[in-house]
């Protein structure tokens, strides 16, 4: 999981009674879907026009029929992942069988879920297929950066609550772009003859074809996305996420069911950050106006 960032489990390596388990599991979230539609409740939309079912963010304080589920996920994470991990965020993704919108049967954007990695679970309760990662190794966004230079990118994201978002840091697209290569996501060269990666054109990475009770253990910031889904098709996946226990005791601590995908949460929260706002983009424009000739030489004005 080093390497690759990511590792398929499949229904026939869990216990005898899974599918089962998985199917109750499934019961019990569309009842709960069900209820918080019909009372406005706990079921929210999120920016990719799914649904969304927030749970308490402690093992023991969830349902048993999902509790027996994340303790196999969690077992996975525990045997995959060094280091110690604690259960920090479950939430369960939700595509009714009647939604006609391109926009929610379409694939997610590639996304990461945080600048610091950490385990996250998907386990397919409905439906096929499962989250589709990027080729190559994960980008490890954390390697080398001091803390400040993370809290510094992640500093706006505080104080955002909104269905979407879109970076504002040119710090944290050029930090990006420096280990594009290192992550094999350089797809090609642009019309200045600029390497560039565009996220429509990058490769997945081969993984089996998922069914219910199919899981997949990645680390938060391996490129990834969920997949699209067929008109008809209803689809439901369970999301957990383990945070490092030092970095947990640092956190503020809370069951409300938030989610990680309520960014003003999360201080280390970057899932819309690959794709640049505006301002990013114009400042970017106007640095590829230099260029520097040779090592200690000044910046200079292309053309001059």
């Amino acid at each position: 999981m080093d390497t690759d960032g990511f590792l398929h489990i499949g229904a026939a390596e869990q216990p005898a009674d899974w599918r089962e388990r998985v199917s109750k599991a499934a019961a019990f979230c569309e009842e709960a879907i069900r209820q918080g539609e019909q009372r406005g409740g706990a079921v929210e939309p999120i920016n990719s026009e799914r649904l969304q079912l927030k749970f308490a963010r402690s093992l023991n304080a969830l349902p048993p029929q999902l509790r027996y589920c994340v303790e196999v996920l969690q077992r996975h994470v525990f045997a995959s992942c060094p280091g110690e991990y604690a259960l920090q965020d479950c939430y369960a993704l939700y595509s009714p069988a009647d939604e006609t919108s391109s926009v929610a049967r379409a694939p997610q954007k590639w996304h990461l879920d945080a600048i610091r990695r950490f385990p996250v679970g998907a386990l397919v309760l409905r439906g096929r297929r499962g989250t589709e990662f990027a080729a190559g190794p994960y980008v490890d966004f954390a390697a080398g950066v001091p803390d400040r230079t993370l809290d510094k990118w992640t500093a706006s994201l505080k104080q955002i609550n909104a269905e979407t978002w879109e970076s504002d840091s040119v710090e944290e697209w050029e930090h990006f772009s420096g280990v594009l290569h290192r992550a094999q996501l350089v797809t090609g060269r642009n019309e200045l003859d600029e390497e560039e990666c565009d996220w429509d054109a990058l490769g997945i990475a081969r993984a089996p074809s998922a069914a219910a009770g199919d899981a997949s253990i990645f680390w938060s910031n391996k490129v990834h996305r969920g997949p699209g889904t067929d008109l008809g098709e209803e689809r439901l996946v369970l999301f957990c996420s383990w945070l490092p226990v030092e970095l947990q005791k640092s956190t503020r601590k809370s069951n409300y069911k938030e989610s990680e995908t309520d960014y003003s949460y999360y201080d280390s929260h970057l899932e819309p950050k690959l794709r640049l706002s505006g301002r990013a983009q114009r400042v970017l424009a106007r640095q590829s106006l230099f260029r520097l000739d040779e090592p200690g030489a000044k910046r200079r004005r292309r053309g001059s």
